[in-house]
């Protein structure tokens, strides 16, 4: 008896939490509509617990127009999936570059990224490198990284490996792994410096250090 009285109760307040928070939702979304940036956060993070519906879409649209730069890069992954029936890179590349422009540098790096795919027609390296440079300038650590290769590879740019150097070690210095096993390499392989295979186990301890990646 007491087991089934206690299930009633489970039972009637997940009913009132699930209508609390549908009526929560509502309310955020009407808040999101006129205009209020955090409603629009707080409707987006009620969406991504959940599996993707067209009202869901449509959500992300409207933050994005109102200027909600996190739904433009939620709806940009959307549309970059590979796996996703609504693929569409160019709309990928549009929302990521509203978001880049204002002010999220991740954003950017998605749209540099798609450029570098091919993914977007008459796009490559050379309109990376703006992109990539932009989202450094503002000090997000893996635009530099990816910079730096471009450098390192002469992709779209002239190849200048003191370049690549520096931008990797900008990044490693702040804390970004992937810089700092970029360095390793250099090193290890004399890859655009001289081989030197004591600062090359420095660099692998950093990395490890910065990553906490298995097998360090």
């Amino acid at each position: 008896m007491k087991y089934l009285f206690t299930l009633v109760l489970f039972v009637l307040s997940a009913s009132i939490s699930s209508t609390g928070n549908a009526q929560n939702q509502t309310l955020h979304e009407k808040d999101c509509e006129n205009g209020d940036y955090l409603a629009c956060s707080h409707v987006s993070s009620m969406y991504q617990l959940r599996p993707l519906t067209d009202k869901a879409i449509r959500h992300y649209e409207k933050s994005c127009e109102r200027e909600h730069f996190p739904s433009c890069i939620y709806l940009g992954n959307i549309y970059a999936s590979r796996t996703s029936s609504l693929q569409d890179y160019s709309k990928a590349a549009t929302t990521y570059k509203k978001a880049c422009n204002g002010g999220l540098m991740h954003g950017c790096v998605y749209v540099a990224d798609l450029y570098q795919d091919k993914r977007i027609t008459g796009k490559g390296y050379k309109n990376a490198r703006p992109l990539l440079e932009k989202s450094c300038d503002e000090g997000y650590l893996d635009g530099c990284v990816k910079l730096g290769v471009l450098y390192k590879r002469g992709l779209g740019i002239g190849e200048d490996q003191e370049k690549a150097k520096e931008l990797y070690n900008f990044a490693c210095d702040n804390g970004n792994a992937d810089g700092c096993n970029l360095l390793r390499i250099m090193y290890k392989y004399g890859d655009g410096v001289e081989k030197d295979v004591n600062i090359a186990k420095d660099y692998f301890k950093k990395t490890c250090s910065i990553s906490k990646r298995s097998g360090c």
